[in-house]
């Protein structure tokens, strides 16, 4: 076997599963080896596995095991220096270059496993890590059985949710805990997509939500101090409804204190006109005038619906025939496409969920996020289709979001010893 493929996961790996020839074991010194308990897998800084029983000669000892590549890793690592490894009671190396007594003074007793890792297995792991498919596991995708790319995909799509709330957390903590302000935010921001998402969620703090719901019933308020916050509302127009809004925002900024946002944080360019930011913020005014209580509305829907008739979104008349103040339109109406609404859905009302279950310690809630993922209808990008292509097909958003993180947190990174795909193809002796 070639050293220089090797990895402290790849072994890690192999210990934890105890996948080696584990007859007559003994000690770089010739003492009889036992594995009574390997020990748990710790992720964390320190020994790589926690609480484990070995017996070595005639003495059973519990503590840690440390693995490394080769011996000497023990002090290129500076374990001997650090006191979380002095409880060491096995050191497992595939290549034993150096005594770890003449580094330490102390007789740590060694393993060496280079003999006894089964050839297939190495081949097994060594085509998926230097593989550049899109998938390492593309071509034996196939081969896998169902149940373990399923299993792995609604593994994946879990992590991905539990990663967004990560930003939730960011959110809750500014608004002081105030769910109805986070989640306004949380909507504001993806109402902007990719390319405009930190611009809304500038947008939505700069015009709180109390400020908004004080004109709930007027629409045309509601809209006039989004464009004007947003700073795109022009000082000047020759349309009579602009001027309006113009003149609107200018009563409503002074009443309030309120400071306009610098209008080059705005992205137009390569954009479809239907996604302009000015669509979206009159969107979005439509909603907070249609709902004003939207994270109640989140905990208490009770189908789809419901969310359908929620995200039934059209800009107001002005926008029939323009997509920008100076920029004019074919007559029709700026309504949010079925995929805008499943970003908004699968973005920010799922992962809202999650958190408030999570928050709460509230499991319904949890559950009822991943029912509503279950509920929509799979994502069609780049990534998808590389999966399609591959004979793995998505039926629902929960499994396009299990294949979307699977490809990046997974693929993208060669991290086939943390899959359970890869875990199958490697153990397939």
């Amino acid at each position: 076997m070639d050293i220089t493929h090797l990895s402290e996961d790849f072994l890690h790996h192999i210990w934890n599963l105890q996948s080696f020839d584990k007859k007559k074991l003994k000690t770089i010194e010739g003492d009889d080896i036992e594995i009574i308990n390997k020990g748990i897998h710790n992720h964390d800084a320190g020994p790589d596995f926690f609480s484990s029983k070995i017996k070595i000669g005639k003495t059973t000892w519990a503590g840690n095991v440390e693995i490394h590549i080769n011996s000497s890793d023990w002090l290129k690592h500076q374990h001997q220096k650090d006191p979380n490894y002095d409880n060491v009671i096995l050191h497992v190396v595939f290549n034993h270059d150096k005594s770890i007594k003449e580094i330490t003074g102390k007789n740590i007793p060694t393993l060496a496993i280079k003999n006894r890792i089964p050839q297939r297995l190495f081949e097994n792991y060594l085509g998926l890590k230097s593989s550049k498919l899109a998938f390492p596991c593309q071509k034996k995708l196939p081969t896998i059985p169902e149940l373990t790319i399923i299993g792995m995909i609604e593994k994946a799509a879990v992590e991905r949710i539990e990663e967004k709330t990560k930003d939730l957390i960011r959110i809750f903590d500014s608004t002081e805990g105030d769910w109805e302000e986070c989640f306004y935010i949380l909507l504001s921001r993806y109402f902007g997509a990719r390319v405009n998402a930190d611009a809304f969620e500038r947008l939505a703090r700069s015009t709180p939500l109390k400020v908004l719901l004080k004109h709930k019933n007027d629409p045309f308020q509601i809209e006039a101090l989004l464009l004007g916050q947003s700073g795109l509302l022009p000082s000047n127009h020759e349309n009579t409804l602009v001027q309006k809004w113009i003149k609107e925002y200018s009563f409503l900024r002074s009443k309030y204190n309120l400071q306009p946002l610098p209008i080059d944080i705005w992205k137009f360019a390569r954009m479809r006109p239907i996604s302009f930011p000015t669509i979206r913020i009159s969107q979005l005014a439509n909603l907070i005038h249609k709902e004003e209580k939207l994270f109640s509305y989140l905990l208490s829907f009770t189908s789809n619906q419901e969310l359908k008739k929620l995200f039934s979104l059209e800009g107001s008349p002005f926008w029939d025939d323009h997509f920008h103040f100076n920029k004019e339109s074919e007559s029709q109406k700026k309504k949010l496409g079925k995929d805008s609404r499943n970003t908004l859905l699968i973005n920010a009302m799922v992962p809202m969920l999650y958190f408030y279950g999570e928050k709460m310690d509230l499991q319904d809630y949890k559950n009822k996020a991943i029912s509503l993922l279950e509920s929509l209808k799979s994502e069609n990008n780049k990534v998808i289709r590389l999966w399609k292509d591959s004979s793995v097909s998505s039926n629902d958003a929960l499994q396009s979001q299990g294949l979307i993180q699977l490809k990046k947190t997974y693929c993208d990174h060669n991290r086939c010893l943390q899959c359970k795909i890869g875990n199958h193809i490697l153990n397939n002796l």
